[in-house]
């Protein structure tokens, strides 16, 4: 179930790759907003996209007056208001809604939380992250030492970190002791 709500008096404003901190600033001023967040991932760099900024404007200001003030400016891409979407996330993996991965299935306590059958004080309480949108980080690293991880899996393929020292050549590359 998605529902999205606006976020009350914020505005997302994506800039040009060229628009500078004063320049940004200056954009701001015109609509008394406050940055609350800047976004600028080395992603966004290599793809030639400038920041983009969480606004918040003040509590008593219009928020579709700030847009049309904001949107044909240059050095401003695009700019929105900053909708938040709110969701009881459930895995649509057949594995874990046929009750095959039951290590992902949670105490539903203090609420019920997965599809019924799913309830299991032993699983690594997956469904309760899910239930509180806490779908992934990149700064959690979890090691895996079960030879039954299934790295081609479209959730794992592009997320599964692998050594770059240690290339698949049946050679110790990295030094560790370990071949590949």
């Amino acid at each position: 179930v998605l529902a999205a709500a606006s976020s009350g008096n914020e505005l997302l404003i994506q800039f040009s790759p060229w628009a500078n901190d004063a320049f940004r600033e200056s954009v701001r001023s015109a609509v008394f907003a406050s940055v609350q967040e800047q976004i600028h991932t080395p992603a966004m760099r290599d793809h030639g996209l400038g920041v983009l900024e969480r606004l918040a404007l003040p509590a008593n200001a219009n928020l579709e007056r700030a847009i049309q003030a904001l949107k044909n400016r240059p050095g401003v891409e695009s700019v929105d208001v900053n909708y938040r979407l709110s969701t009881q996330a459930i895995s649509n993996d057949p594995s874990y809604t046929s009750g095959q991965l039951w290590g992902m299935e949670s105490s539903d306590t203090p609420t019920n939380v997965g599809p019924s059958g799913t309830t299991n004080s032993f699983g690594s309480q997956a469904e309760q992250a899910w239930n509180a949108n806490i779908t992934g980080s990149n700064t959690i690293y979890v090691g895996i030492i079960d030879e039954g991880v299934d790295y081609t899996h479209p959730d794992l393929t592009n997320n599964m970190w692998v050594n770059p020292f240690e290339p698949l050549d049946g050679i110790d590359n990295d030094g560790n002791g370990y071949v590949d």
